[in-house]
């Protein structure tokens, strides 16, 4: 995980470090799995030398057997790293693939533009905006064994979006 430090620089609501520790203290309470989690993805890693994301893509971790302990934590954040970004990674990947079949069947005319870490950016005209939510609404259904919420926004251009309320408005 960041340090408190670096939680303070991305989260400019937090204004020192010790209130950033509390945050990161907080948060491992509200989700006490995540530590026991964290913990089988570094044993898994020592196993292995590897680890893997929920889609099978594998990724060898080296220096968790560093006998430098700066180095092996290094490694077990990189671990954990990985299974989470790669995970990610192949939503994204698998959402895509989806977004393009739907567009195709459902939004012959409307654009699949541009993907921007986690959110993709699709052009349709005024009146093919209902076709391309739905397509939108159901890409990541199924994917994995938790629900994944779709945000959807749209606008006359990116700068200018608000939230999808279930029908197109001026």
């Amino acid at each position: 995980g960041a340090s408190p430090a670096k939680i303070l620089f991305l989260a400019p609501g937090l204004e020192t470090v010790s209130a950033a520790a509390r945050s990161i203290a907080s948060w491992y309470e509200t989700y006490p799995r995540i530590r026991v989690w964290q913990q089988e993805v570094v044993d898994q890693c020592v196993k292995d030398g590897s680890v893997r994301t929920y889609f099978g893509h594998r990724r060898t971790i080296p220096g968790i057997y560093a006998k430098d302990r700066g180095l092996r934590s290094e490694a077990q954040r990189q671990a954990i790293n990985s299974v989470v970004q790669g995970t990610g990674g192949g939503v994204m990947k698998l959402a895509l693939v989806r977004v393009y079949n739907g567009l195709t069947k459902n939004a012959p005319s409307a654009i699949l533009t541009l993907t921007v870490h986690d959110e993709l950016v699709v052009e349709c005209n005024k009146e093919g905006t209902a076709a391309v939510v739905g397509v939108l609404q159901g890409m990541t259904s199924g994917l994995m064994p938790i629900e994944l919420p779709v945000e959807i926004k749209y606008g006359p251009n990116w700068a200018e979006t608000r939230p999808w309320k279930g029908r197109y408005e001026e």
